[in-house]
């Protein structure tokens, strides 16, 4: 809904971390690059271009997917993005991961 506030975990909890961690690397995105201010946990992929970043509330989201590369944002153009801003070029919005 328009105008929800949104509040990752920062930093983010057990719960987060795990979740987060079994998303990242069920798409192949492997390589941790540690947590941003806000509770953005960053990754990266060893075949993939760019980067993401995932940030979730406890204990079942919403979750917050960010991504640096330009051509997969404007791929992801037809999802939901989200009112909060992220780390990288375009933010997304998931009710599950």
């Amino acid at each position: 809904m328009a105008g929800d506030l949104i509040v990752p975990e920062d930093p983010p909890g057990f719960v987060v971390r795990t979740e987060v961690q079994k998303a990242a690397w069920d798409d192949g995105f492997r390589l941790e690059r540690g947590v941003e201010n806000g509770g953005w946990l960053r990754y990266a992929s060893t075949t993939a271009r760019g980067e993401i970043w995932i940030a979730g509330v406890p204990p079942r989201g919403p979750w917050l997917l960010s991504i640096n590369h330009p051509g997969v944002a404007a791929e992801l153009a037809v999802l939901p993005s989200s009112a909060l801003s992220g780390p990288g070029l375009a933010t997304f919005k998931f009710n599950s991961l």
